[in-house]
């Protein structure tokens, strides 16, 4: 029913969904539980009310991501058609929200993974405030040299900056293994944001 898929334009408002349909259906595992202990034994001291108990768990998991991602808003699919029409090399993602344990989540409306740098918009503009992009890159950097990618990270706030970089990196050439490299570090892209 849903394409969860990661880096795809759409992915928010689809997840968004999708994590509203897995809380209402802890919701009524919940109270199904607790109905069915107390219809079969009258009294709510049963299994059925430790299992109800413990549904609370992944429901609080859902529902955290679920906020989590509410503030941001899915790309429009023409502007990323646009970008990847305009694309022969590298991998553009779109919407990916990358999370670290020390820093603000980072909403990222297009990532554009080339050997020579991986070039990210973002234009939320809560996150402009509040989150500081030299701190993010440095993070990403060194999620990417964990895994032996060397590629540095530029995050710009401006469409007409990042077109304009996209553009230049894409007239650079990339042999078979960076090819590679570039699908990896897009992955793991994908694997640290929500």
């Amino acid at each position: 029913m849903f394409d969860l898929k990661k880096g795809t334009p759409g992915y928010y408002k689809r997840r968004k969904i999708f994590q509203l349909l897995l809380c209402f259906a802890c919701v009524l595992s919940i109270f199904l539980f607790v109905m069915i202990g107390y219809c079969t034994t009258k009294n709510t001291k049963n299994l059925f009310t430790v299992i109800a108990v413990l549904s609370a768990l992944p429901f609080a998991n859902f529902l955290v991501t679920y906020i989590a991602i509410f503030p941001f808003q899915s790309i429009k699919q023409d502007e990323y058609l646009q970008y990847l029409a305009s694309i022969h090399q590298g991998r553009l993602l779109a919407e990916l929200a990358i999370t670290s344990t020390n820093q603000p989540t980072l909403p990222i409306d297009y990532a554009y993974v080339h050997i020579q740098e991986i070039l990210c918009l973002v234009s939320y503009l809560e996150s402009k405030k509040k989150i500081d992009f030299k701190k993010q890159e440095k993070y990403i950097e060194g999620m990417l040299a964990s895994l032996g990618y060397q590629i540095p990270v530029r995050i710009v706030t401006q469409p007409h900056t990042f077109q304009t970089r996209l553009y230049d990196l894409e007239k650079k050439s990339m042999n078979e293994a960076e090819t590679d490299c570039v699908i990896g570090a897009a992955n793991l892209l994908m694997d640290i944001s929500l």
